[in-house]
C-alpha cells in the first residue's frame, strides 16, 4: 500500500510562526500584600471595591464566598481571587459594567460574574454592558462563572488591546433575556475587538445567544472550547469578522445556526487556519464569506443541513476534513482548492462512489464540489477521524416460548474499516459481554435462552478496535405469560377423583398459548 508524506505548507509556517501570543507564564507575577474581602478576619473590607481601591500595584486582593453587589473597577496592577468559583459572586445588579479593567497585568481568578446591565450601542466601535470589560494588556481571567449578562466578556471600543488569556471560565446564559426596549441587538458569551495576540482556551459556551465573536483582531489562539446550545435562532459559534491570522483548533461546536462564519464586506479575510473542530448538528457548520488564503483542516463535520459553504471567496484550501451525514456537503461558487497541494490529498466524503483500484486510500476519480466546477481530485477513502460504528442492527423473533432457545444477528459498519465487538444486553440480567472482533459489516450470531415469561428488550451496541463506541440498539421481545386456570371448589373435587381429566385440561391450555 503507498503511503504518502503529509507536507505542511510555507506559508502555514509562517502564519504560526508570526503568531508571537504571550504565554500565561510571561504575565506579571504581583507579589504584593494580600488584603481580604468579607470573612471573620479583623479588619477585613466589606467591600470589593473599597479593597481595590486601598491596594497597591502587586497586592492581592482575596475574597471569601459570599455575594457582593456592586460594580467593580479595578486601576491596578493586582491579583482579585475568589475563594470559590460557585459561591463567591459578584452581581452587577443589572447595571453597567460588572466588573471593567483599565489596568495592565491584573489577573481576575475564582468569582462568578453576573447580571449586567443591558445599555447597548450598536455601533461596533462602542461599548455595551458586559460582566467583564477589559480595555488594557497584559489581562488573565481564568476559572470563572460568567452569567446573565448581556455580554459575558468584551474587550468592543476603538483602543488596542494585547496578551489577553481568557482559560478555564464557564460562559452561561448570557442571552437577551430582559433586553432593554425591544432593540434588536445581540449577546454574547465572550466578544474580542481591536485584540490582537491573545487566547481563549479551553473555556464552555452553554446556552448564550452567541457564544465567541473575533472583530479586527489578528494574531490570536481560540482553541479547546466547547460551544453548545446557542438560545438565538440565527446564533453562531464562533464569528470572526475582518480578522486576519488567527487560528481556530480543537473546538467542540453543537447546535448552532452557524458554527464558523468568516465574513468581511471590506477587505478580503486572510490567512486564517481552521483546524482539528468538530462541528455537529448545525445548520451551516463552516460559512465563509469575501475569504482569501485561509487553511481549512482536520475537521469533523458532521450531522450538520450545510458542511461547509463558501460564496465570494478564492484559494482556500480544504483537506484532511471527514464529511459524515450532512445534507449538502459542500458549496464553492468560486475557485478553491479542495486537496492539500503538496501531498495531493483530499478530504472523506460520505457520498463519494468511486473506487480505490490501486488500494492508495485515494478514490481513483474525482469528487464533484456543488455550485460550480471545483473538484476534490483526491477523495480519501477513510475518514481521518475514528468515527464511532454505526448502531447495530438486530435481526431475531419479536416473540416466542420461555425455556426455548433463540438465535440473533447483529451487524454494524465502520467507516475507518476497523473491526467490530459486540455488546449484547438480553434484558434479563444477563449479557454477552464484549464480543472478539469481527469484520466491519459480518454478523455476530448469538442465541439465548428466557426462562420466565415476560416482555423484554434486548440492546446491543458495538465498539471498534480503538474504543469508539456507537449509540445504543433495541428489540423489544415478547415472552408472553400463561393464562391461569381458575377452577371452581366443585371442579377441584373433580379432578381430586379424577386427576386424568386435570392433565388434560391443562395440555388444551398450553397448546393455546404457544
Amino acid at each position: 500500500m503507498k503511503k504518502r508524506i503529509v507536507a505542511i505548507p510555507v506559508s502555514i509556517l509562517l502564519i504560526i510562526s508570526s503568531l508571537a501570543i504571550v504565554s500565561p507564564s510571561k504575565i506579571l507575577k504581583v507579589s504584593g500584600n494580600t488584603l481580604y474581602v468579607g470573612g471573620d478576619g479583623s479588619g477585613n473590607y466589606t467591600r470589593i471595591q473599597d479593597a481595590v481601591d486601598n491596594a497597591s500595584s502587586g497586592d492581592t486582593v482575596f475574597v471569601y464566598s459570599g455575594t457582593y453587589n456592586e460594580n467593580i473597577l479595578v486601576d491596578k496592577t493586582i491579583f482579585l481571587i475568589g475563594e470559590e468559583k460557585e459561591n463567591t459572586i459578584i452581581d452587577g445588579n443589572k447595571t453597567d459594567d460588572v466588573m471593567k479593567i483599565i489596568s495592565n497585568n491584573v489577573i481576575i481568578n475564582g468569582f462568578t460574574i453576573k447580571n449586567s446591565g443591558n445599555d447597548h450601542d450598536p455601533k461596533d466601535t462602542l461599548n455595551s454592558d458586559s460582566g467583564i470589560d477589559i480595555q488594557s494588556d497584559f489581562v488573565t481571567i481564568s476559572n470563572n462563572i460568567i452569567a446573565n449578562n448581556l455580554i459575558g466578556l468584551s474587550t468592543r471600543g476603538i483602543s488596542s488591546k494585547n496578551n489577553l488569556m481568557i482559560k478555564d471560565n464557564l460562559f452561561i446564559y448570557n442571552n437577551e433575556n430582559e433586553k432593554k426596549d425591544n432593540l434588536a441587538i445581540d449577546c454574547y458569551g465572550c466578544y474580542l475587538m481591536y485584540t490582537d495576540h491573545s487566547k481563549i482556551l479551553n473555556n464552555e459556551f452553554y446556552y448564550n445567544d452567541n457564544a465567541i465573536r473575533i472583530s479586527y483582531s489578528d494574531n490570536n489562539e481560540i482553541t479547546y472550547n466547547k460551544i453548545i446550545n446557542l438560545t438565538n435562532n440565527n446564533a453562531y459559534g464562533i464569528y470572526i469578522k475582518t480578522s486576519n491570522f488567527n487560528i481556530f483548533s480543537n473546538n467542540y461546536i453543537k447546535n448552532t445556526s452557524i458554527g464558523i462564519w468568516i465574513y468581511s464586506l471590506a477587505d478580503l479575510i486572510i490567512g486564517n487556519i481552521i483546524c482539528n473542530n468538530t462541528i455537529i448538528e448545525s445548520f451551516y457548520a463552516l460559512l465563509m464569506q469575501f475569504c482569501s488564503s485561509n487553511y481549512i483542516f482536520g475537521n469533523l463535520i458532521k450531522n450538520n443541513d450545510y458542511g461547509i459553504h463558501l460564496n465570494y471567496s478564492t484559494d482556500n484550501n480544504f483537506y484532511h476534513n471527514d464529511f459524515i451525514n450532512n445534507i449538502e456537503n459542500a458549496y464553492d461558487d468560486m475557485n478553491n482548492f479542495w486537496y492539500n497541494t503538496v501531498s495531493d490529498e483530499g478530504n472523506f466524503w460520505d457520498d463519494y462512489t468511486g473506487e480505490d483500484a490501486d488500494q492508495n486510500e485515494i478514490g481513483d476519480t474525482p469528487y464533484n464540489i456543488a455550485g460550480g466546477s471545483n473538484q476534490d481530485k483526491y477523495p480519501l477513502i477513510k475518514p481521518k477521524h475514528n468515527i464511532a460504528p454505526e448502531k447495530p442492527t438486530i435481526t431475531g423473533k419479536p416473540s416466542g416460548k420461555h425455556g426455548t432457545e433463540y438465535e440473533y444477528k447483529f451487524i454494524s459498519t465502520d467507516l475507518n474499516g476497523d473491526e467490530i465487538s459486540y455488546y449484547v444486553d438480553w434484558g434479563d440480567n444477563s449479557t454477552t459481554g464484549w464480543t472478539r472482533t469481527l469484520p466491519s459489516g459480518e454478523y455476530y450470531n448469538s442465541s439465548h435462552t428466557w426462562s420466565i415469561k415476560e416482555n423484554y428488550t434486548i440492546r446491543a451496541k458495538a465498539k471498534d478496535t480503538r474504543g469508539a463506541e456507537s449509540e445504543w440498539e433495541t428489540l423489544e421481545v415478547s415472552m408472553p405469560k400463561s393464562k391461569e386456570i381458575k377452577t371452581s371448589l366443585f371442579l377441584q373435587r373433580f379432578f381430586q377423583r379424577f386427576p386424568f381429566f386435570e392433565k388434560i385440561l391443562k395440555r388444551i391450555v398450553s397448546l393455546k398459548n404457544q
